[in-house]
């Protein structure tokens, strides 16, 4: 009995140790920018590329300016001894129209960018380790997972 306990205790010690390495070293496959690296882009698609990310990084950053500034007022709301649910529910269903213009705008952008990419670099980017349909760089919170956090977009 006293052997089996002791058995299993080292094997719980194992499956521990394995599970904190294992969250230790979060993300497989190509970091950031890693993943066109590995496309051998010429300049011109380069060039393209920049233009379309730099296009739409202004668009987005107005969106998330506005998404910081609904975030704080619907923190405010929650706050205030007797909140509205009236007002919260109007600042969440605000929240939720830009969170769905901001895919809407990454969806662009990565059709723009797969439009500059041939055949086999599209091919290529879709095959790599790590990256389900070519969508996201790392590990994590990436594409129809919770927000637009780390990860998210396949360039950056």
């Amino acid at each position: 009995m006293k052997k089996k306990l002791l058995v299993m205790g080292i094997l719980l010690v194992f499956v521990l140790s394995a599970a904190s390495l294992a969250y230790a070293f979060p993300g497989y496959g190509p970091g950031k920018g890693q993943a066109l690296k590995d496309l051998n882009l010429t300049d011109e698609q380069i060039k393209k590329i920049t233009d379309i990310r730099t296009q739409y990084f202004d668009k987005m950053l107005f969106l998330r300016n506005e998404m910081a500034k609904l975030n704080f007022e619907l923190r405010n709301l929650y706050l205030q001894n007797n909140p509205d649910q009236k007002l919260i529910d109007d600042k969440i269903a605000k929240i939720n129209e830009l969170k769905d213009k901001m895919l809407s705008l990454k969806q662009e952008e990565f059709e723009k960018i797969k439009g500059v990419l041939t055949a086999q670099q599209l091919s290529k980017l879709q095959n790599q380790q790590g990256l389900p349909g070519g969508i996201r760089g790392k590990a994590g919170k990436g594409f129809g997972v919770k927000g637009f956090g780390r990860g998210f977009c396949p360039l950056y």
